[in-house]
């Protein structure tokens, strides 16, 4: 079966889903990367982007500098999709270790975002 999908346009000739996450085909994310980065334009680094919906396309995590209102927190996220919201903002579905329940995060609070890595990961790296 299929997965239907949402589309957003964008001021681009391409149509591409409004959400991504697990099931979205793997041919498709450096499309979707292109198209998100410039929905979000300057607002939102083009990093963040590539490093959450590659964390998503991977079942990861990333370590974000999260900023709401006037406080900044540090987040371990888990994310599941990101996605176009109704308000054309873009945003990351993803479970927070800080608030241990699964949440949406708003792209453009995100100040710093790093994929999260362990010991083995830099054992592996060497090898």
């Amino acid at each position: 079966m299929q997965a239907e999908y949402r589309t957003v346009s964008a001021p681009v000739t391409l149509i591409v889903p409004a959400q991504v996450d697990t099931t979205t085909p793997l041919t498709l994310f450096s499309t979707v990367e292109e198209v998100y980065a410039r929905i979000a334009g300057n607002a939102i680094s083009r990093e963040i982007v590539h490093l959450l919906l590659e964390a998503t396309r991977d079942s990861g995590a990333v370590v974000v500098l999260y900023r709401h209102d006037s406080e900044t927190t540090a987040r371990v996220l888990w994310p599941v999709a990101v996605f176009v919201s109704r308000e054309h903002a873009l945003v990351c579905r993803a479970y927070c270790t800080y608030r241990q329940q699964y949440r949406n995060f708003r792209l453009d609070r995100m100040a710093a975002c790093h994929p999260l890595t362990t010991p083995d990961d830099y054992e592996a790296a060497r090898a």
